[in-house]
């Protein structure tokens, strides 16, 4: 049995969702932006590398930063990171971060040296000398001056953040009011729009959904999460929980799908809490390596271990995707008390194939499982390694071809796979059979513990 951490995190950490409208926005609606920091010009903004070391693209491309003086935590976009070090303000209303956070929030693109008082940063491929107690710095080929001098408080180092970031790394620096944002692009701002959302984010959101960080140690880099808490939510009672994968199309903001609405409803209704992980780089598929059934051509000369012929960089990240699912979910596990016996997982399309991976790899860790919208290519996968109960849903209208679905399924049934039932939603196209058979899901769930 897997050890759970039952330490509840802190409500200031959360986030409302309507902060999606805002973020990252080209509206400049209310904002005001600084180009240059204290006695410097604003130097050119470095290229972010958005790639895995294997050459794979990142699903989640962060546009910047929000942060408020003396907070403990930050956004990035609209997702909460809980700070190392709490941000820290002089006299003069400067506002310092810590070396620490700087690394982990712009991971795996910004790395630190330190030869005694001589302080490197490297951020995407520009480096920016400092040196602590002095306001003198350099970067791009020249001398730059920040706002306040860098220290050294308990072992951290503090810098101040936003002439360090604007100077030296060419970041958009706006804000509106109190707030405060450092973008990744020209285009980053703080609207008019944001600022009530922010406002909320600060001050706390126990219930609903909102969106976080959690760190991945195997992939070095914080990796984003929506997650549902219901308000009837208990820290002393195990909570039932479903994670839904999301397909190609989209990323971990699936969740701010309208068509996502009636599966929070229902998930308010019966008590559960639902969380919506990335799936670390582009088309990785929740760590399914095997492609939807049709879509490649099955020939003898076919490797049927890797059927799209896939590098061995791309196999690593697709590994990597499918395994930070898990650690997502034992970072959910760790900050709200979950019932591990009632943990299931649902996906659509990609995350279809997601579910089944998922199941396939990790099925000891959910009582049960519904895929929609794709079957495994049959003759690619061990069908026997589903013993997880499994209520599988598909639409007639389906693009990925229901009769390949039917065919798939008589396969894995005749392989041993645990699938308890196959429901069929007549008229539905792709990506629309879950969203009519939500009660019945849940429904399935509810009569599965393991």
């Amino acid at each position: 049995m897997r050890k759970r951490l039952l330490a509840p995190l802190s409500a200031a950490v959360c986030l409302t969702v309507a902060l999606v409208a805002g973020c990252g926005s080209a509206s400049s609606t209310g904002a005001s932006s600084t180009a240059a920091a204290s006695g410097s010009s604003k130097a050119a903004q470095p290229a972010m590398n958005y790639t895995s070391p294997n050459g794979t693209e990142y699903e989640w491309q962060p546009a910047g930063i929000y942060y408020t003086a003396n907070s403990d935590r930050i956004l990035i976009d609209y997702c909460a990171y809980m700070l190392e070090h709490p941000l820290q303000s002089n006299g003069d209303g400067v506002i310092f971060a810590s070396l620490d956070d700087l690394t982990r929030i712009y991971a795996p693109d910004f790395t630190v040296t330190r030869d005694g008082d001589a302080i490197s940063a490297t951020h995407a491929g520009v480096t920016m000398e400092v040196t602590l107690g002095s306001t003198s710095a350099k970067a791009y080929g020249g001398s730059v001056t920040l706002d306040a001098a860098p220290y050294e408080a308990d072992s951290t180092v503090f810098v101040p953040l936003k002439s360090f970031m604007v100077s030296g790394f060419g970041k958009t620096d706006v804000s509106n009011g109190k707030f405060y944002g450092l973008g990744n692009n020209g285009d980053f701002q703080v609207s008019k729009d944001d600022v009530y959302n922010l406002k909320m984010f600060f001050r706390g959101k126990t219930v609903g959904k909102s969106y976080y960080t959690y760190w991945n140690d195997e992939i070095g880099k914080l990796e984003p999460v929506a997650v549902y808490i219901p308000t009837s939510y208990d820290p002393s009672t195990p909570n039932k929980m479903v994670v839904q994968l999301h397909g190609a199309g989209s990323t971990y903001a699936f969740a701010d799908q309208d068509r996502v609405r009636p599966l929070m409803k229902e998930a308010e209704q019966r008590g559960y809490i639902v969380v919506w992980p990335g799936s670390y780089c582009k088309l990785c598929n929740f760590g399914a390596s095997i492609p939807p059934a049709g879509m490649v051509p099955i020939t003898p000369d076919t490797d049927l271990t890797n059927p799209q012929g896939h590098s061995a960089g791309k196999l690593a990240d697709i590994a990597l995707a499918g395994s930070n699912v898990q650690v997502c979910l034992d970072w959910v596990e760790s900050n709200w008390n979950i019932n591990i016996n009632a943990e299931y997982i649902m996906g659509i399309s990609m995350g279809g194939c997601g579910t089944w991976a998922q199941l396939s790899l990790y099925g000891d860790r959910f009582a049960a499982g519904s895929p929609s919208g794709a079957f495994l290519e049959p003759t690619c996968f061990d069908w026997s390694t589903i013993t997880t109960p499994v209520m599988y849903v598909g639409g007639t209208e389906d693009r990925n071809g229901y009769d390949l679905m039917v065919n798939a399924y008589d396969i894995a049934m005749s392989q041993g796979a645990n699938i308890e039932k196959f429901v069929t939603v007549g008229g539905a196209p792709h990506g629309d059979e879950w969203t009519q058979e939500i009660p019945e899901t849940f429904d399935f769930f509810d009569s599965h513990t393991k």
